[in-house]
């Protein structure tokens, strides 16, 4: 990434949709609305996407369905609905704590990320 205004705008930019994201993901997954953390999952995405500029980082590319829009949006969106259960579940594990449903959690969250960061990037790495 080159140092200039544009760049450190596009960051700070970012980093405050980013934040605004995961303050509406926290929110929710305590309320409990699987729908209103995908939607807080999703502005941490763009955040993401905008202070990243556009440019896909460095790594592995993985054959289809990463390399198409219509793949990518796939899988973003399916990334993002397993780490909004996965979040909301383990908010409701912390008030009633069951190692089960802590398992299940940490799997769909990491899944989560996974497929998103292969949609938004292409790689997972």
């Amino acid at each position: 990434m080159q140092s200039g205004t544009g760049d450190v705008c596009r960051v700070v930019v970012g980093s405050l949709v980013v934040a605004a994201g995961l303050g509406l993901v926290g929110v929710s997954a305590f309320d409990g609305g699987i729908g209103p953390t995908l939607v807080g999952f999703f502005v941490f995405f763009a955040g993401y996407t905008i202070s990243q500029g556009g440019h896909a980082s460095g790594g592995r590319s993985l054959p289809e369905p990463s390399a198409t829009l219509a793949g990518r949006f796939s899988l973003v969106g399916v990334g993002g609905l397993a780490a909004a259960f996965g979040v909301t579940t383990f908010a409701d594990t912390i008030v009633d704590a069951s190692a089960a449903r802590a398992a299940l959690a940490g799997i769909s969250c990491i899944g989560g990320y996974m497929f998103t960061h292969l949609g938004i990037n292409g790689n997972l790495l």
